[in-house]
């Protein structure tokens, strides 16, 4: 097991911290209120939850920045309260609407709203959950009878604002805008989001009301730039004359609070490097000593591979099963399977699905060979996007309760929905982001009076490897900036085309005039408006503005917030009971559907494997046929892409040599061709290819931004003459520079590609290599990467 020594590479200790609190008797809140709050053992709040209430009361804006679990939903929750109270006695109640980026959110939240509605004698049905799982057989009931409306983005743009008349009472007496998570609104749905919000003040603006908007998040690097950019607002140099039935439009301070009052229990955060075994790591020797003083929490790390020594002596270590063994999905299962024996409540975060599936397999793996632990099977989950909202329920309800004790999530589980207390939280690969990492860290610990651990597996990617060897730069690193792409005319014209339909832009008649010149930030809106009119999308009528073409009245439904198409393929099998019923086991998104359940696939569920026998294109499903036995490996798609430039917006030189020796960067419009042409299965154990199989699936195109990089001729002859793949060492390359992108602005790692070429390609390439964004139409990533361009090369 020498194996094992030096995986642990760093440990950092975030100290414990003591709440800071305003008693309650020295609030202004109602003597109700106190005594809810009082029945529920709350006689004092934290300080920015109490600095936040008073905000609110002032009448400011507030962006609220405090940590994970730091309570930031009370301190929207008591001015809500508060205002029903006031309303109820003078039979004018107002409307609020909280946004919240998931359902789950939505759904997590409306149950503490209603205890606190209940707390105070008010009807919980003045709360409800309206997003597209309501029925809409109770819509009307509910748009008639609620007050707080818990739902997300896209429900607002594809129901409330395009039916905006059967909002009016609830538009017009709209109070509060409560925008939760709100660092998710960011890049290409930060954006639509920034316009959904613009179209809905217009809206609350002509039936006489002027929200109020409270920003919570957990971390964010901009909390001020974000959320101007992401909300409309009455400039406070405003020169435009209101005339008298619009006076409620007047600019509003706004408050930033992020000095949190919340306490905090002690956090270890551990770097484990399943490489360290086999390379010369600068942070072993420096670790020593901090690992040494907490020999206690390093112990429990190692143990998990310790236990599994039979497992692993029982393995021929050739140098194909050593490389396995050092697999960072093995090693991070093993750390797992050992916490969950040890009853230590894990939540293991992954990035993408098939990987938390994997990573199930591999523990289950492990849990079924000792009879002291297959009784633990069955708590140990994934939980992921693609299952059934029942069965997304039931695993957060298990979760919460305490029953789960391991649950392998993606993504999906980074945000604030409580999941009850939970004593570690396992990262495999370092997340896209700070505030991705200190979020998800911020999912274990809730106790503050308990230690809590973190510890990230880091893969052997160049990025993870970095931070491996310089360990204090990753601990010392902000969260990052959220951006929006205001400038992206493209989504700014779409939501011009649907605020046309919802109102008439620039209408003296309706008011929309008034404020449409400063909802929108582009100082050029009148250019983009008649650019619309030119292609004939929307109509001029005088004083009545302008107003959408009545052959796009239903353009609002066919423009999606999250993605370029909403296309999505059911995975189906056959109920083991009645071989003629079929049931959904999964829903994948029509972009990845060719790379995830391709025939032949190997296709992961809750541990379970299943074989892909059939894919329906015009319908959109896949069948998947339940393995009888485990299988001894997994499968990959085969694929290609090429990138052919449509056209250049600039080329400069990037380096000061001769002209023909010079490298040149560009940037430019592409399009972009994805095959899928076979699959390959590999050992899982040794990861040796067994086999290729051979097939066709129709080709993906879509049109982007992309940068490239042009080399002159001697690099590749000095390639050639060292015996070197010139192609293969493009593509290498290629995928370093989208590693390491992350670090200089922020962006997912599927945001971006490099161009992968056919096996089998004959025709002549230039020697460039090539990144571009895999959203159509470009994202902003290849503007901000070409600015930062000289500290990436």
């Amino acid at each position: 097991m020498d194996w094992v020594e030096n995986q642990l590479i760093h440990i950092e200790r975030i100290h414990a911290r003591e709440a800071k609190t305003v008693n309650l008797q020295k609030m202004e809140i109602s003597e109700r209120m106190k005594a809810a709050l009082s029945k529920r053992g709350l006689h004092s709040l934290y300080l920015h939850q109490a600095q936040a209430i008073e905000a609110i009361k002032r009448g400011s804006n507030v962006m609220l920045c405090t940590s994970t679990a730091s309570g930031k939903s009370l301190s929207f929750i008591i001015p809500t309260i508060e205002d029903l109270l006031e309303g109820t006695e003078c039979n004018e109640l107002p409307a609020f609407i909280y946004l919240f980026p998931t359902k789950a959110l939505a759904q997590d939240q409306l149950r503490s709203v209603r205890e606190f509605l209940v707390a105070v004698n008010l009807s919980p049905s003045y709360c409800c959950t309206f997003d597209g799982d309501t029925d809409t057989r109770d819509r009307a009931a509910l748009i008639r009878d609620a007050r707080i409306f818990l739902m997300n983005p896209d429900v607002l743009h594809h129901t409330v604002l395009p039916q905006h008349s059967r909002w009016k009472h609830i538009l017009g007496k709209l109070r509060y805008v409560v925008v939760d998570e709100s660092h998710m609104y960011r890049g290409v749905f930060g954006t639509h989001v920034s316009y959904v919000f613009r179209r809905l003040f217009r809206l609350c603006a002509l039936y006489g009301a002027y929200p109020q908007t409270i920003c919570c998040s957990a971390s964010i690097g901009n909390p001020i730039q974000h959320f101007e950019n992401l909300i409309p607002v009455v400039p406070s140099d405003s020169m435009i004359s209101f005339p008298p039935h619009y006076a409620f439009l007047q600019s509003r301070f706004l408050d930033l609070i992020d000095e949190d009052g919340s306490p905090q229990g002690e956090k270890w955060i551990c770097l484990w490097n399943p490489q360290a075994s086999r390379i010369c790591n600068e942070n072993i020797s420096k670790s020593t000593n901090i690992a040494t003083k907490k020999r206690k929490t390093k112990k429990v790390v190692q143990d998990s591979l310790a236990s599994h020594e039979n497992t692993i002596d029982s393995l021929d270590l050739s140098e194909d099963t050593q490389r396995a063994t050092r697999s960072p999905i093995f090693q991070s299962a093993c750390i797992m399977s050992k916490l969950i024996e040890m009853t230590v409540h894990t939540l293991m975060f992954c990035n993408g699905r098939k990987l938390a599936e994997l990573v199930l397999m591999n523990v289950q793996g492990i849990l079924k060979k000792s009879k002291a632990t297959r009784g633990l099977l069955r708590r140990v989950l994934t939980y992921r996007g693609g299952y059934s909202v029942q069965d997304r329920r039931k695993i957060e309800q298990r979760l919460f309760q305490g029953d789960l004790l391991g649950v392998v999530a993606t993504n999906a589980l980074e945000l604030g929905i409580d999941v009850g207390h939970l004593d570690c939280t396992l990262h495999l690969g370092l997340p896209s982001s700070i505030s991705s990492l200190w979020q998800q860290a911020g999912r274990a610990g809730r106790k503050h009076t308990v230690p809590s651990l973190s510890i990230i597996i880091c893969f052997d990617s160049p990025l993870d490897q970095y931070f491996c060897r310089h360990s204090d730069e990753l601990f010392a690193l902000k969260p990052e900036a959220a951006n929006l792409q205001l400038s992206n005319v493209q989504i700014l014209q779409h939501h011009l085309i649907c605020a046309a339909r919802e109102v008439a832009i620039f209408s003296k008649k309706s008011g929309s005039v008034y404020f449409d010149s400063f909802l929108w930030p582009e100082n050029t809106l009148k250019t983009h408006v008649l650019s619309l009119v030119e292609d004939k999308k929307i109509i001029a009528l005088d004083e009545h503005g302008y107003q959408l073409h009545p052959c796009l009245s239903s353009a609002y439904r066919y423009l999606s917030l999250r993605s370029t198409e909403d296309k999505v393929y059911k995975v189906l099998t056959s109920d083991d009971n009645d071989p003629n019923q079929w049931i959904e086991l999964d829903e994948i998104p029509g972009t990845r559907a060719f790379f995830q359940v391709y025939p032949t696939a190997v296709y992961l569920h809750q541990g379970k494997e299943y074989l892909i026998t059939h894919l329906n294109h015009d319908e959109r499903f896949a069948v998947a046929e339940r393995c009888k036995a485990e299988l001894s490996y997994y499968s990959t798609c085969r694929d290609f892409t090429d990138v052919d430039i449509v056209r250049t917006f600039g080329t400069k030189a990037i380096s000061s040599c001769t002209e023909s020796s010079r490298t040149y960067l560009s940037t430019g419009m592409v399009s972009v061709t994805t095959s899928v042409i076979g699959s390959a299965m590999y050992k899982k154990r040794t990861m040796a290819l067994i086999q290729s199989n051979t097939f066709s699936l129709p080709p993906m195109q879509h049109i982007s931004e992309a940068l490239w990089i042009d080399l002159p001729s001697y690099v590749e002859e000095q390639f050639r003459s060292a015996g070197y793949n010139w192609n293969g060492s493009l593509h290498g390359v290629g995928h370093l520079l989208t590693s390491l992108v992350p670090l200089f602005i922020r962006c997912d790692p599927g945001d971006i590609d490099t161009e992968h070429y056919h096996p089998k390609e004959q025709r002549s390439r230039p020697r460039r290599i090539t990144i571009y964004e895999r959203r159509e139409g470009g994202t902003g990533i290849v503007s901000q990467l070409h600015s930062a361009f000289a500290e990436v090369y």
